[in-house]
């Protein structure tokens, strides 16, 4: 499997679990709004350092904001 193989499907794993995540984090209630207004999504990513280390997490807020999406994003990241 060559380099590029790899890296593409790496890209790919996380493309799905950053969409995964969104619509499981979409489809779960919260007892309290992790930010004020109805209008607000809050979507937690969990996951390991590739979430760091490429901010998925901010990219995906970027996006949703560029989309006029109102979201609160919080992460919690296990290093290794």
């Amino acid at each position: 499997m060559s380099s590029v193989d790899r890296s593409v499907r790496l890209g790919v794993r996380a493309f799905l679990s950053v969409v995964f995540l969104a619509v499981m984090a979409s489809a779960c209630s919260l007892d309290e709004p992790a930010a004020p207004g109805p209008d607000h999504l809050s979507v937690l990513f969990i996951g390991s350092s590739y979430f760091q280390f490429n901010d998925l997490p901010g990219i995906f807020q970027q996006l949703a904001l560029e989309a006029g999406k109102q979201v609160y994003v919080k992460r919690e990241v296990v290093p290794g």
